[in-house]
């Protein structure tokens, strides 16, 4: 097994540190920087922004889709403040799937989607994994997404617990833009 750092399978790594209590500072500034510093090239407009933990919100003109949804008390931060067209949900745990808090009228809900089908013509898919290192046995599954959105290609890895494999490598390629996980109290 070969260990893929993020800088050979993708071109930009955004990643998040869990820290319960992070300075508002630090959040204010990702965020703004996230959210002013918009990708646009030929005419494709995104906007990304983090919103703690492993939420993120990618829009354009047309569909808001975020990555697991918090509800912010629960790990002591401020909820995202945001509603969603589409709602990817990595795992059942009270940190990613708070659909509640960024849901509106006519918000599809992903847990799963190993077949790739179009959503709001974006292309999304699911790859399972585990939320650990012995296969799920100690935190269950977890779900990878990849999705297209103006031709720019995302992963998101939830809460990934393990070192993907060649095989899965292979598949979540290629990737533009990778969402990545920094852990420092659940791996060990």
């Amino acid at each position: 097994m070969v260990n893929h750092p993020p800088s050979a399978i993708c071109d930009l790594v955004l990643s998040a540190t869990f820290n319960p209590h992070p300075s508002s500072s630090i959040l204010s500034t990702i965020e703004k920087y996230f959210y002013i510093n918009h990708i646009q090239e030929r005419g494709r407009i995104l906007y990304i922004r983090w919103h703690g933990h492993a939420c993120f919100e990618i829009s354009d003109e047309n569909i808001t889709l975020v990555t697991d949804p918090h509800d912010g008390k629960s790990i002591g931060i401020k909820p995202p403040i945001v509603k969603a067209d589409i709602v990817l949900v990595s795992h059942d745990h009270f940190d990613h799937n708070s659909i509640r808090t960024v849901e509106g009228p006519n918000t599809e809900v992903i847990h799963s989607r190993p077949e790739g089908e179009p959503v709001s013509g974006i292309e999304i898919r699911s790859y399972q994994t585990y939320h650990d290192d012995m296969e799920g046995e100690k935190r269950g599954v977890n779900n990878i997404f990849n999705f297209i959105m103006k031709g720019i290609r995302f992963c998101h890895l939830g809460d990934l617990g393990h070192v993907i494999d060649d095989r899965t490598a292979e598949m979540l390629k290629p990737i533009d833009i990778l969402f990545i996980p920094v852990f420092s109290l659940l791996i060990t």
